[in-house]
């Protein structure tokens, strides 16, 4: 298959992130804000949209197809149904940047931030994990899923992993 590369329809500047979701649509997350390429349709997200312009630093997809978008200032959207859901951890550490962000199998969102350790986010709420908790770094940059019960972390202090039956009872106050 030959594959052929052209240029963007329109300027796309500062590009930090990008996704391919399971519909073929490619995510551009942007310094300025977040774009969707569709069918060769390029899509700028707004505040007329229900998502303020800001920086994006993360996008996933969840097993739903909903789309999860990772912010500058610590805001999390849902793209789903259309419209966007913001959500926001309020405590002293709620403004850090989301810089990555991995959909988990159970409905967990799990969270990596910049200064702001590690969120678990499932059912609206959201749990943080940080050095006080047991975590060698609070700056987290990528989470990956083993498949066996491990989230791999990569951080500003190396790589770690976290078994999340051990984030569970954390979470549970055991």
């Amino acid at each position: 298959e030959t594959i052929r590369i052209s240029p963007a329809p329109t300027a796309v500047h500062g590009i930090k992130v990008i996704l391919s979701d399971h519909q073929g649509q490619v995510w551009m997350g942007r310094q300025n804000g977040l774009t969707c390429l569709t069918n060769g349709v390029v899509t700028d997200f707004g505040p007329e949209n229900g998502f303020e312009r800001k920086d994006v630093r993360a996008l996933a997809e969840d097993r739903q197809g909903n789309i999860w978008v990772g912010t500058g200032d610590g805001v999390l959207y849902e793209f789903a149904g259309g419209k966007f859901t913001p959500y926001r951890m309020n405590d002293r550490l709620g403004k850090q940047a989301i810089w990555s962000l991995l959909p988990d199998a159970d409905g967990t969102l799990w969270v990596g931030t910049f200064r702001g350790g590690l969120l678990r986010f499932k059912d609206g709420k959201f749990t943080r994990y940080t050095m006080p908790s047991g975590l060698p770094s609070d700056i987290i940059c990528q989470i990956l899923d083993d498949g066996l019960g491990k989230l791999w972390i990569g951080s500003h202090k190396g790589i770690f992993y976290v078994p999340k039956d051990s984030l569970q009872d954390f979470y549970a106050g055991k």
